[in-house]
């Protein structure tokens, strides 16, 4: 089954908005007959997964079948009729099927993985619960300052302010969401390291909050990124500093009262040069010297609020985060419906308002969160058949998967990973 990217399909100036809101309207049988008569203009193609192959129909066949989820060329990939003609059909439907097979084999090869608990799999990261419930932006924003608020699992009650607090760097949005997570997931294993060696519990956090930017090199290696690449090093950079720039607001309400924090992520950030970080990926010298020193490169993150940010921290596969890095939107829904499964212990019924208070961006049409949920979790129930979770009407319902088996499909010893001061 293929879903549409609308992200990348936007950065590539091929999503016309008005059409994709007349298609979703159209899949719920609400769309005007001036809308059904704009996407009556287009040829539209589906790819059938058993067949492995793709089929044209007109728009009414599309809807008498309502093979909605399976179009993979319509007017987000291709002009009306009249373009047809100077040859872009052929191509245009092996684009098509080369992305559905993609996303297929991708699915079908973590399903495999889960399955047989290969080292891939298991291998963890841990990402703070209050960055699940409220994502970054997923594209580049003007604005300075975010507001979000979600409801948690036990009932108390979050507001996040995220706020670009250094003149001249903006807030964090796409990927860098991936790195922020590989970064708090660092800083609790070298907690656990920490631990290990016997350091005191008051130390602990001291010790790890620094990540050293030597591990530039694993990050790139992790998310299956050329470790050599200038490019790759570059855009980190770009990544790291728009992280570093970052100030964080949290309020959380619940029985026991209120805290409020107001503090920044990274109290201090001392990044190569981009000339540093082009001699290093040609083999120039270590931009790092052996012992951590206030010359070393690297983000010191503060304290508080990583001991805060990772209390509870929920485990997720490394290899999806790896899969989805370049998908923030579907990552997200992928997060936030594995933390609630994992930390839920009835089904519980979570009204789109309030999903769209935490997660969505960027779209003023509320039904579409639902849309993009229904594609999540059915691409999500491929890797993982036991979710029990659904795009209601009115809300998203979700409870424990079935017979218990969790997305990582290991036991409770991974509910906590809580470093402290």
């Amino acid at each position: 089954m293929h879903t549409l990217n609308v992200d990348d399909l936007m950065e590539k100036g091929a999503f016309d908005p008005v059409l994709f809101e007349a298609f979703q309207d159209a899949k719920v049988g609400t769309a005007t007959v001036k809308q059904l008569n704009a996407l009556r203009k287009y040829r539209w193609f589906i790819f059938d997964e058993k067949a492995k192959e793709a089929s044209e129909l007109t728009f009414d066949e599309l809807a008498e079948r309502r093979a909605w989820d399976l179009v993979v060329q319509g007017p987000w990939y291709a002009q009306p009729k009249a373009a047809f003609a100077i040859g872009r059909t052929r191509d245009r439907i092996k684009e098509g099927m080369k992305a559905a097979q993609k996303k297929a084999s991708v699915l079908v090869a973590l399903r495999e993985r889960r399955i047989d608990e290969t080292d891939e799999w298991q291998q963890l990261i841990y990402i703070s619960r209050y960055l699940v419930a409220m994502s970054l932006p997923y594209g580049a924003v003007t604005e300075r300052q975010i507001v979000k608020s979600a409801r948690l699992g036990d009932g108390r009650r979050v507001h996040l302010q995220l706020s670009a607090a250094v003149p001249g760097i903006d807030l964090p949005f796409g990927s860098d969401r991936t790195l922020l997570h590989w970064l708090l997931d660092q800083i609790a294993r070298q907690v656990q390291q920490a631990k290990a060696d016997g350091v005191q519990d008051s130390d602990l956090l001291e010790r790890a909050r620094f990540v050293r930017w030597a591990k530039a090199s694993d990050y790139l290696a992790d998310m299956g990124l050329t470790v050599n690449s200038g490019k790759n090093y570059s855009d980190l950079r770009a990544r790291y500093r728009r992280l570093a720039g970052l100030s964080i607001g949290l309020r959380v309400e619940g029985p026991e009262g209120e805290t409020i924090s107001n503090i920044p992520l990274i109290e201090h950030a001392n990044l190569p040069t981009a000339l540093d970080v082009k001699a290093e990926t040609q083999g120039g010298r270590p931009l790092l010297p052996e012992e951590v020193d206030e010359l070393s490169f690297g983000v010191l993150f503060s304290k508080k609020l990583v001991a805060t940010l990772m209390a509870n921290a929920v485990p997720f596969p490394k290899e999806i985060l790896r899969k989805t890095r370049k998908q923030s939107q579907m990552q997200d829904y992928w997060l936030f419906l594995a933390w609630r499964s994992f930390s839920a212990r009835k089904p519980s019924l979570i009204p789109w308002d309030e999903v769209r208070e935490q997660l969505w961006q960027q779209d003023q049409t509320a039904r579409r969160i639902k849309t993009r949920f229904r594609d999540a979790i059915t691409s999500l129930r491929v890797i993982w058949p036991e979710l029990q979770a659904e795009a209601r009407e009115k809300c998203l319902w979700i409870a424990p998967p079935k017979n218990g088996a969790q997305l990582i499909g290991r036991g409770s010893e991974l509910k906590r990973i809580a470093p402290r001061e």
